[in-house]
Formats: structure tokens, sequence, C-alpha cells
């Protein structure tokens, strides 16, 4: 059986004593400034990765300038270990794709 070339990244430690995980709301252009920068530090440690321009990253999570926002409820969180971010979680409701016949 070959292993994931994921395994490395996978939560192994559950019930190990180390700290409990803990989700913060983002409420304020500091936190989805966080929440961008947590995905992109996520991401440096993939060897071919390319970041997207930061301010469009995080223009996409910032409510007066994307449209998306006018039509749906969004709410983005961040996971921390103790004191230390550890994931981050984005939850979308479109109202528009709602209201659309099946």
């Amino acid at each position: 059986m070959t292993q994931s070339k994921y395994e490395d990244r996978r939560v192994t430690d559950v019930g190990s004593g180390k700290a409990e995980i803990r989700i913060e709301q983002v409420t304020d252009k500091r936190g989805r400034a966080a929440f961008v920068d947590l995905g992109r530090a996520f991401s440096d440690r993939l060897p071919n990765f390319v970041p997207q321009i930061r301010s469009e990253q995080i223009e996409l999570v910032d409510p007066g300038k994307n449209p998306f926002f006018g039509h749906a409820r969004v709410q983005l969180f961040i996971a921390y270990r103790g004191t230390t971010p550890v994931g981050r979680i984005s939850a979308h409701i479109d109202e528009l794709a709602l209201a659309m016949p099946a």
C-alpha cells in the first residue's frame, strides 16, 4: 500500500493532552487578513505553490468589495490550538442559488 503525500499533515494527536482546539469567529478587517494569511501559510509549504496577490484574496472575503455578499450569508472562522492558528473555516449560504428552481 502506498503512503499518501499528505500523510504527514493529518491530525494524529487527538486526545494526546495537547491544548483543545477553539474556533473564533472572524468579525473585522484584521480577522479577514488573518484568515487570508493563514491559508497562504499552509500553502507556502507546498514546493510548487504560487500565491495569488494578497490584496485580491482579501477583497474576496470583504463584504464591501465582493458582490457575492449581496445575496449570500458568509461567516469565516479561524481554529486555534492554544495561541497557534491551525485551520480556517468558511461557511456560506447562497440565497440566490436557493431561490432558483431545481
